[in-house]
């Protein structure tokens, strides 16, 4: 129930919030909001619970002292660091969620605050597509995320000293974030109006690093610590419903840059990245794994897709609630995609997020008996 109040609540703002001297105050409410939402849950999510369990055995302040960060590797150096001042504020990893719960959702509302023009429109649909999986599943990603969102004017601007001590920064949180160092080679490019000859460029670049020997020499030359990592994700395959998703958002994504064009409204600061997440798309089509890339930038697919249905107007009236409602059929598919082969109960994919504790309830173990099976078989893709 409290999933739906709040979606409605954000749903309400973008009706009415029409006045400039109420949005402020009202749009940082509802980043409250979402704060609380995830900072107080109880075992709320897949790794959520991962996390949760590791908890007591990572250092406190003192014991980092003498904490070998590269020897014990399942984890980045920053993140044992981080953990270990929430410890020293209050033992209880609640006091991590609700960090964790401000750094990221703060960014991210900044981010809509400054680059959009209809920032309730982009907060509806992040709490639809990517709220829980960024609050509850990828929280260590999530963190460098939120890193890439700050360092993306530097990026712009070609500040790469700046930029490249953020993207720093975020490797030390999350290995997935590697592929930051190498964004600034396609800038040019990225930079450029969208054409058929870009996506073939695009296109080959992408095929072109997912062969297997290209991957062998990178990580055997130049990232040999990445092996054991690169062999787990290797072994992610598609299946025919999951790769026909992958080519349908792959297509979306490109409609979308397309129609930006179209209508005039390129704004650098979105459709670079917008670019990128075409390009991982496509990547992913090869090697799932791409999928984990996606992560950095699907945050300006939203909010490209919020600046671009403002613009259907009269006429397109039909065109635009189409859209909606085709998302929004795609978001309820997704919550509910069966999982029983994964849990042998019958269960579904939401279940990992509903129904909703806090901290301020007590939990029989038999309430989370499901996220558990979730999380148990899919903990060996949880790097």
């Amino acid at each position: 129930m409290i999933y739906f109040v709040i979606g409605v609540i954000l749903l309400l703002s973008i009706v009415f919030l029409k006045k400039k001297s109420k949005r402020d105050f009202f749009y940082w409410m509802l980043c409250l909001i979402l704060i609380l939402l995830a900072g107080l849950r109880n075992s709320v999510g897949g790794d959520t619970l991962g996390y949760m369990r590791a908890w007591d055995s990572l250092p406190t302040l003192i014991e980092l002292r003498t904490f070998d960060f590269f020897g014990y590797d399942k984890y980045q150096p920053i993140w044992y660091i981080i953990n270990a001042i929430a410890k020293y504020i209050y033992d209880d990893f609640v006091t991590m969620q609700i960090i964790l719960a401000f750094i990221v959702n703060i960014t991210i509302f900044r981010l809509f605050n400054k680059y959009s023009s209809y920032r309730f429109t982009c907060v509806l649909v992040y709490y639809l597509m990517s709220y829980a999986y960024f609050n509850f599943e990828i929280l260590r990603e999530s963190l460098s995320i939120s890193i890439f969102l700050i360092s993306l004017p530097f990026l712009i601007k070609k500040k790469w000293i700046k930029y490249y001590l953020f993207a720093t920064l975020a490797f030390l949180f999350h290995t997935s974030s590697i592929i930051l160092f190498f964004i600034p080679l396609f800038l040019k490019r990225l930079n450029q109006k969208l054409d058929f000859l870009s996506v073939i460029y695009l296109t080959g670049i992408s095929l072109f690093i997912t062969n297997k020997y290209f991957i062998d020499f990178i990580i055997n030359n130049l990232f040999p610590f990445l092996e054991p990592l690169a062999e787990v994700y290797l072994e992610w395959k598609w299946s025919i419903v999951g790769f026909l998703i992958s080519l349908i958002k792959c297509s979306l994504i490109v409609l979308l840059i397309i129609l930006r064009q179209k209508y005039k409204v390129y704004q650098s600061m979105i459709d670079i990245p917008l670019k990128m997440y075409m390009f991982f798309a496509v990547f992913s089509l090869v090697m799932p794994i791409g999928q984990r890339f996606q992560n950095y930038f699907v945050l300006f697919f939203i909010m490209g897709f919020a600046d671009l249905l403002w613009r259907f107007r009269g006429k397109e009236f039909i065109i635009k609630y189409s859209i909606v409602l085709f998302f929004t059929s795609l978001t309820v598919f997704y919550y509910l995609q069966n999982t029983t082969n994964v849990t042998t109960t019958k269960s579904v994919f939401g279940d990992r997020y509903y129904p909703y504790f806090s901290v301020f309830e007590e939990i029989n173990p038999q309430d989370i008996y499901l996220r558990q099976k979730m999380y148990d078989n899919d903990s060996k893709y949880t790097y």
